[in-house]
């Protein structure tokens, strides 16, 4: 199963779990079938603002988070080691 998988049976679950990764990017479950990913882009002026982006299955906001995700280099697995 990878991430993206276990991304989408997360926000199927009937708990309605969030999963966040700092303030950047989140998903979460709104009702049956309404699934939400709230992310950070750049305004018009260059400065961050919250997006949101609606969809009616989890597989396709989980693989919106995890594309997102992978775009940002959020997460520690995606962390750049400094050497120094």
């Amino acid at each position: 199963m990878d991430e993206t998988e276990i991304l989408a049976r997360l926000l199927e679950h009937p708990a309605g779990f969030e999963v966040s990764l700092g303030r950047e990017l989140s998903a979460c479950r709104l009702d049956q079938g309404s699934f939400v990913v709230e992310y950070e882009a750049k305004g018009r002026d260059g400065d961050p603002v919250l997006k949101e982006k609606s969809f009616t299955t989890a597989p396709a906001a989980a693989e919106f988070f995890i594309k997102r995700r992978h775009e940002k280099k959020l997460g520690a697995d995606l962390d750049e080691i400094d050497l120094d």
